[in-house]
């Protein structure tokens, strides 16, 4: 320890003189370890460091090598994972949309709402604060609409909102977004507006699986068969890979609009799990040079 502080190469036999000198009663222990005695008359010694203080004021400062001392560094980042979330999250803020972060605790009653991913059960909370926050939530889609009907509530229109979170189902636990466009996609200042529709979300969702380098025929986008009420039966779509549900989204139902005071506000919304997407192997953008003499072509 002493010579690792002081940086020195003292044997065994120089550290037990210099403190010896000290008045410093040593007992061996071992290779190198051993009890030092302090003199009730050294209140100034109190740890090891101390020791090592007055081995190097006994010896000599002078020896003491000049060099600087080794500090091991790393190259810091991000992990590829948090990467890909942080591109997300840049690719919908770029366009527009609001980023949400909402409770991760829910009530009984929200666990069923837009819960297409998972079946499995839900974490529940052996003392919970209130009945409001008693479960560990499966799904993030129902609480981004329980947040767009507070914003259209308080008269608040043409907006988009997402989420990116964890989500708990049995003894697993994923990364899910999720995404609520409401109202109109307004363009060029206001002049041209046009009501958000199952197109707008779809979009967003290519956008995102081109983003992630995930070519279109790794998954497959069909039909959303479901007695629910939540989405619009001819407007609504699953997202597979291969035979497994890895998202949801569409129009909303009209009945759903109506339950969740939406009114005939256009709303669509999508769920979709990314741990799933970023468990794909994907090969990076390869770059191809330009060629030296391109092709010309008359009209």
């Amino acid at each position: 320890y002493i010579n690792r502080r002081l940086g020195t190469t003292f044997s065994k036999k120089e550290i037990f003189d210099a403190l010896s000198r000290a008045n410093i009663r040593l007992d061996p222990l071992g290779d190198d370890a051993f009890t030092a005695g302090i003199p009730f008359s050294r209140i100034d010694i109190g740890e090891e460091a101390d020791l090592s203080e007055e081995v190097i004021r006994i010896i000599g400062l002078d020896k003491v090598q000049s060099i600087l001392p080794v500090l091991a560094t790393s190259v810091g980042g991000y992990s590829e994972e948090q990467q890909k979330k942080r591109d997300i999250r840049d690719f919908l803020s770029n366009r527009g949309l609001y980023e949400t972060v909402n409770y991760t605790l829910v009530s009984k009653d929200q666990l069923e709402g837009f819960r297409y991913l998972t079946s499995a059960p839900a974490k529940q909370l052996l003392h919970p604060m209130t009945p409001e926050r008693e479960y560990v939530r499966t799904s993030i889609l129902h609480s981004l609409v329980l947040t767009g009907q507070y914003n259209v509530a308080r008269q608040n229109r043409d907006f988009g909102l997402y989420e990116v979170s964890e989500v708990y189902d049995g003894e697993s636990h994923h990364t899910h977004l999720g995404i609520l466009l409401a109202g109109e996609d307004l363009y060029q200042q206001q002049m041209h507006r046009m009501a958000y529709s199952y197109y707008h979300v779809k979009g967003y969702l290519e956008g995102i699986l081109k983003l992630l380098s995930i070519d279109a025929n790794r998954y497959k986008i069909e039909r959303l068969d479901s007695e629910k009420e939540e989405f619009h039966p001819g407007r609504s779509a699953v997202i597979k890979l291969g035979k497994e549900i890895i998202g949801v989204f569409g129009e909303l139902h009209p009945n759903a609009k109506k339950a969740y005071d939406f009114g005939k506000l256009p709303v669509v919304a999508l769920e979709v799990n990314l741990s799933k997407l970023f468990a794909l192997k994907t090969s990076p953008i390869k770059m191809v040079p330009t060629p030296r003499y391109p092709s010309v072509s008359r009209d």
